[in-house]
């Protein structure tokens, strides 16, 4: 005789396992994503955009194209490579010189090409300048040039860092992806918070050298560090020093992190990107406030959003952010799947309240997660809310094509700099 499922148990079906994510339907949702992507792409001449509320078209556009970037259209033979040139193009096109940079002089003395901190910029080879892309206001700066970022880095990863971009504005056309990776650097350097700004120096906050700081767009500012680092570029220890004053700051007693103090808006998004911070720190997994945030994640792992800035699941700001810091600290690993070649399928770990049992792997060669995976917790919920067309409806501020691109890049593993903890934190006066 058969049961009847309880209705509260036909809900957690729903939530959790309403289709397994094997490798060919993660595959097929990648695909519908970038479908919808495409089909939605606004067209002028040989630009491509997304429209987006609060001056974030250029953010939806960034986040849209290293979904296109990371599926290889980069290549003139791949489907989407015109709609993927576009907004290559309207992205590089508000690439621009911040007239504004030079050497800082609150409190003391520095500058952000003084690589070596000799004193001396002139002799580190930088160039004197620095590089943002512009969304039309000031206040959206930091977290659109850090969502830019990324896009910068996979094409130097596809076509070689040394490559020359060819397109945009006069101010990057003609560059190397390199080039322009450090001048991006050297820009969330010079706009960190100053150190005559009490409990808000060593963070970032929506303009360069803005008064105050949130944790929220700082994970933006230190970002672009570890990005920068995976191509052997440095940054001066200043940087470095004023972070980790922030990064003391607003970590919660709890470990999670607050906004601009450490007892406001404590929540997933926010610890997310208090890890990258630690990570372009150097501090490893053994560090005591490391292990702290991804507690305090771990404890609000099954949460769904509400109030804006809340939960994890289905919060498309706080689930990017969790991949990357996780990724980015290691916690995956592979299983082998696959007929009649096994081939490596990436799994997570070491994220306790992630529930198992979900089907992984190949459908002619099926595996079970295991509990504390988060990557395939994350893919498998991913998969089955995604929408018949192929879109992805987020949530709150981070919707349409933002939350899409950022969720196909979740499912498609996107690639994360590689990064090994420092013995130490350097210190400097």
């Amino acid at each position: 005789m058969k049961h009847l499922l309880s209705v509260a148990f036909v809900a957690l079906l729903l939530t959790t396992s309403a289709m397994a994510a094997t490798e060919e339907t993660k595959e097929q949702a990648i695909q519908d994503g970038l479908a919808w992507i495409a089909s939605t792409q606004s067209v002028s001449g040989s630009e491509g955009w997304w429209s987006y509320s609060n001056d974030g078209t250029l953010a939806a556009t960034g986040a849209a194209a290293l979904a296109f970037v990371e599926e290889g259209h980069w290549h003139p033979d791949s489907a989407y490579y015109v709609q993927t040139m576009r907004a290559l193009t309207y992205m590089f096109n508000r690439a621009l010189v911040d007239s504004r940079f030079g050497v800082e002089t609150a409190v003391s003395q520095r500058y952000a090409e003084d690589y070596n901190n000799d004193g001396d910029y002139t002799n580190d080879g930088g160039n004197d300048q620095a590089i943002y892309f512009e969304p039309g206001n000031s206040d959206r700066r930091v977290y659109t040039t850090g969502i830019c970022v990324p896009v910068v880095f996979a094409l130097g990863e596809a076509l070689g860092p040394d490559t020359v971009i060819g397109m945009g504005s006069p101010a990057v056309s003609g560059m190397t992806y390199r080039e322009l990776m450090q001048d991006l650097v050297d820009w969330f350097c010079w706009g960190q918070v100053e150190p005559d700004r009490g409990n808000y120096r060593g963070g970032w906050r929506y303009d360069a050298n803005y008064p105050t700081a949130d944790n929220s767009t700082a994970q933006w500012g230190a970002l672009p560090m570890l990005y920068g680092e995976g191509w052997g570029m440095t940054v001066p220890p200043y940087v470095k020093t004023e972070l980790d004053l922030w990064v003391t700051y607003i970590q919660n007693a709890n470990g999670g992190s607050g906004y601009d103090s450490p007892s406001s808006y404590v929540n997933v998004s926010k610890t997310g990107g208090l890890l990258l911070e630690f990570a372009a720190l150097g501090r490893g997994l053994g560090d005591s406030n490391v292990q702290a945030a991804l507690a305090f994640i771990d404890s609000r792992w099954n949460t769904t959003p509400s109030s804006d800035w809340y939960g994890n699941l289905n919060h498309p700001y706080a689930m990017w952010a969790v991949y990357k810091a996780l990724s980015v600290y290691g916690l995956t690993d592979y299983i082998q799947s696959g007929c009649p070649t096994l081939v490596d399928i990436l799994v997570g770990i070491d994220m306790p309240a992630a529930p198992g049992g979900f089907t992984i792997g190949f459908d002619c060669d099926p595996h079970v997660s295991a509990a504390g995976d988060w990557f395939s917790h994350y893919c498998d919920y991913l998969v089955g809310i995604q929408n018949a067309n192929g879109s992805w409806n987020g949530y709150s501020y981070w919707t349409g094509a933002m939350a899409t691109g950022w969720y196909v890049n979740i499912i498609n593993a996107t690639g994360v700099p590689d990064w090994e903890p420092c013995v130490h934190v350097i210190v400097g006066p």
